[in-house]
């Protein structure tokens, strides 16, 4: 059998399909673009989902790649098997309403078998199918493989909520009865072995999944669609000759360099299995820009380096080490991801950090387990807590309990964890559920062209070119469809308005409108010119935002979402770090000089590959077509849109930034806006603290009567940058602190004032048990008449004292007590009284709003002690 490299087979497999007519499409971030809702790429479709369900139209019906795919719902099994990683590669071949089942199996054949490819030994394979779909059966028959080689299974089918779905194919690779001595029957009953690999399974996607129906009853797609997926990693250990893909040269380089740090020799353990799957995982995550976080993409990195880095120990590495490891795993994998090299540097003292502040979060960990021992135990609740919450590996958790003889409970350990597996794998099938929608056929088989004028002009005489429930097709537009984030064109068609526009899959766009139109009718498009206008206007101060952000902080930076209307834009983006008030304000400052200059806004068609070789700056996972729009801004600027644009800089006027918040794992966005919009927009956002201001003010007002104090001067804004924004922010925030001293003072007055009063209110008969009504022309603070009341209740050595004043809006009425349970009582005069409060033991409070009841009190309060 032929020996392989992984570079070697992932080139076969490339060149292989590239020749048989399929588009190489490169690998995707491993974050999902415009997709939230998934945490990962964790399968080679992924990307190309938009095909499969309809929803965008293909370029290529023949599709091959080499996808990069991370899946963390197993990670305490890694090292464990031979064949498990977190972070692997997944060769895959498709075709959307292309070539389907025998051309499919066909092609596998032919590079499984044929010598000038893969040249696996036919009788080595084992293959299982769907056990109705005799299709399939017939087809690997043909092909000549052995009848007891083809295994029937119920399961053999690809179904995960509404869409797109069909039976499977799966192929294994019989590694011989070294492995296991038995047959077959591991395969038929799903039996975890190391002896029969699953090495490429085929999907045919050929029925539409509808909730609650039989599958019996599924209709055929429209399109069908091939999907095939095959392990890198199980394809190299099968071609290197290897136990475990460990061995293989996409791990082992890895393994080497750890045996020369630490000094220890690899025998086919689990630490470093584990450490050089994580390590290599890290690099690629934060490769596509994910930064280690306590939440979401970053946390499932963080964990992989603490646990890493406790394995560590177990062979003598109990300093930092794993950014040690970041340039073998560049340097294995720069063949064809040579954006690695680019950024060992950074990745390596992100993981460094990182591993700094683990030994740190160690010391303090041993604090946080102490405070979770209870009564020299710590319960399974809170070891998993230890675990989930704070990030201390298991063994750190046991290893210091042992030391200090506290018992852990860890029997139901592993149900919190499988409990929190199945959450995460409900939770990310329903996100890729979501994500996927009933094939439209109307709008599929819809091919009829039409013409969008809107770059030339906002006003256009055409016709009706189709009907659809959605909406309208018109033979030529100018309104602009919702893409490329930004909102669509608002307008009218024959004078009614248009309420909505999107692009059809097969690029046509469709207006959402009310009236009743008919094929052929003529009618007049007009965009609204105002709108157009100032969505142009956003739409070319992101370009300069993005720039902005890319010159001031590295060009790591991109784009990781867009939204623009009329009024707004929002740019999400990657970084390491937070940004500082002055961070923004220097990007605001450059966009604003890049205004001021005056600079041409010029766009142009071009081939994708010209603007390619003029680093034309574009989405990765967006798919493009050959010729391609490139709009670009003086020298700093080049970048594929579709967008509408200003002319010119200086049309913008002014650029500001709104709001700046953190919404994900090192993901980052900005809320702005430009021109006329700037004044409004500042306005709005510092109309909460105008509101609270006036609220200060008022309060301060009040205290002035008792303590006189100078106000902190109002401050003055121009209304047109970010900054107005913070220095109003600050202004309020610092008024609050002068409202809160003023208040202390006051209060500190009015005490004063009420305790030097205080015998007055004393009446002549003193009791243990005593009801005082307090009568004073203002009302007295709840606070300085708790004062008052512990001052009396001292003086006058009660053992039970009610304070009671009445108020504008009704009555108060404090009780002290060191007899009677002071809440018990209130809860029994209350129902007199028609109160509302409570206390304790030894006080209590409540407050009526019927002042007529305080004579009730006066008459009933000793009948409820």
């Amino acid at each position: 059998m032929k020996k392989m490299t992984s570079s070697e087979i992932r080139k076969m497999w490339l060149n292989f399909f590239v020749e048989k007519g399929h588009y190489q499409e490169k690998s995707a971030s491993l974050v999902p673009q415009s997709d939230p809702t998934l945490l990962w790429v964790n399968a080679g479709v992924t990307p190309l989902k938009k095909y499969f369900d309809g929803s965008e139209k293909v370029r290529f019906q023949n599709i091959v790649n080499v996808q990069k795919c991370l899946r963390n719902n197993d990670i305490e099994n890694i090292g464990k098997t031979s064949r498990h990683n977190t972070f692997f590669e997944m060769l895959g071949n498709f075709s959307i309403g292309g070539y389907f089942k025998e051309e499919a199996i066909d092609l596998a054949y032919e590079l499984l078998l044929f010598e000038r490819f893969f040249a696996l030994p036919k009788e080595k394979l084992y293959i299982t199918y769907f056990h109705q779909d005799l299709d399939t059966y017939h087809f690997w028959l043909k092909k000549g493989i052995d009848e007891n080689h083809l295994i029937p299974l119920k399961t053999n089918y690809w179904e995960i909520g509404e869409g797109p779905c069909g039976p499977c194919t799966e192929i294994f690779f019989d590694r011989g009865s070294e492995y296991d001595s038995r047959g077959p029957e591991l395969i038929e009953n799903d039996i975890e072995n190391d002896r029969f690999i699953e090495i490429w399974n085929i999907v045919f996607s050929q029925y539409n999944s509808v909730p609650e129906a039989k599958r019996e009853n599924y209709k055929e797609l429209p399109q069908k669609n091939i999907d095939t997926g095959a392990g890198l990693e199980r394809l190299a250990c099968i071609f290197q000759d290897k136990k475990t893909n460990f061995e293989t040269d996409l791990f082992y380089p890895i393994i080497v360099k750890m045996e020369e740090i630490s000094g220890f020799k690899y025998q086919e353990d689990e630490t470093f299995r584990i450490i050089s799957d994580h390590v290599k995982t890290l690099v690629f995550g934060l490769g596509d820009d994910v930064v280690l976080a306590n939440y979401g993409r970053g946390y499932v990195l963080k964990r992989l380096l603490r646990r890493a880095f406790q394995k560590g120990k177990k062979i003598g590495l109990n300093q930092p080490f794993l950014y040690r490891l970041v340039p073998t795993v560049a340097d294995m994998m720069q063949e064809f991801y040579p954006e690695l090299k680019d950024k060992e540097t950074v990745i390596a003292q992100m993981i460094q950090k990182e591993e700094e502040k683990f030994l740190h979060t160690l010391k303090v960990g041993e604090v946080k387990i102490l405070e979770l021992t209870e009564d020299n135990k710590i319960s399974d609740e809170n070891f998993f807590k230890l675990y989930d919450t704070y990030g201390l590996p298991k063994e750190v958790v046991l290893e210091f309990s042992e030391q200090r003889n506290i018992e852990v409970d860890s029997d139901q350990f592993d149900i919190f964890l499988q409990k929190q597996k199945k959450l995460s794998q409900k939770n990310q099938n329903k996100d890729f559920k979501n994500r996927m929608k009933e094939q439209n056929t109307d709008h599929l088989n819809f091919t009829a062209p039409s013409e969008f004028v809107g770059y030339e002009v906002l006003e256009a005489k055409t016709k009706v070119l189709k009907v659809f429930k959605e909406g309208i097709v018109l033979e030529k537009t100018p309104f602009y469809p919702r893409m490329g984030g930004q909102s669509c064109d608002e307008g009218t068609i024959n004078n009614v308005p248009v309420t909505k526009v999107t692009k059809l899959p097969n690029g046509q766009i469709i207006h959402q409108i009310a009236n009743v139109f008919h094929e052929g009718q003529e009618v007049v498009a007009i965009v609204d010119p105002e709108n157009r206008r100032k969505n142009s206007l956003n739409h070319t101060a992101t370009h300069l935002l993005n720039d902005s952000l890319r010159k001031v902080f590295g060009k790591h930076i991109k784009q990781q979402g867009s939204s623009l209307n009329d009024k707004v834009l929002r740019y999400d983006f990657n970084h390491y770090n937070l940004l500082s008030f002055d961070d923004l304000m220097q990007l605001e400052n450059q966009v604003n000089d890049w205004i001021s200059q005056k600079y041409p806004v010029i766009t142009e068609a071009m081939s994708f590959v010209e603007a390619q070789k003029k680093d034309a700056k574009f989405l990765v996972d967006k798919d493009y077509s050959d010729t391609v729009r490139v709009v670009k801004i003086h020298d700093f600027s080049l970048q594929l849109c579709g967008g509408t644009h200003a002319k010119n800089t200086m049309e913008l006027k002014r650029f500001a930034i709104l709001s700046y918040s953190s919404i994900g794992s090192g993901i980052y966005r900005i809320e702005a806006t430009s021109e006329d919009n700037v004044r409004n927009a500042i306005e709005q956002k510092i109309s909460p603290f105008v509101k609270e201001e006036q609220q200060i003010l008022h309060k301060i007002e009040q205290d002035q009567k008792v303590v006189n104090a100078k106000i902190i001067p109002k401050i003055m804004i121009n209304y047109n940058s970010y900054e107005d924004i913070q220095n109003y922010k600050s202004y309020v925030q610092a008024l609050k602190q002068q409202q809160i001293a003023i208040q202390k003072e006051m209060v500190k007055k009015q005490t004063e004032l009420i305790l030097q009063k205080a015998d007055q209110f004393i009446p002549d008969k003193i009791e243990k048990q005593m009801l005082i009504m307090i009568h004073d022309e203002t009302n007295i603070e709840p606070n300085i008449l708790k004062t008052l009341l512990e001052h009396l209740f001292d003086k006058l050595q009660n053992d039970f004292l009610i304070l009671c004043q009445k108020q504008n809006n009704g009555f108060v009425l404090l009780v002290k007590s060191k007899t009677v349970h002071a809440g018990q009582f209130l809860k029994n005069i209350n129902k007199i009284i028609n109160g509302k409060g409570g206390g304790n033991k030894t006080f209590a409070r409540s407050f009526s709003s019927d002042i007529m009841k305080i004579n009730e009190l006066e008459k009933g309060w000793k009948t409820c002690l």
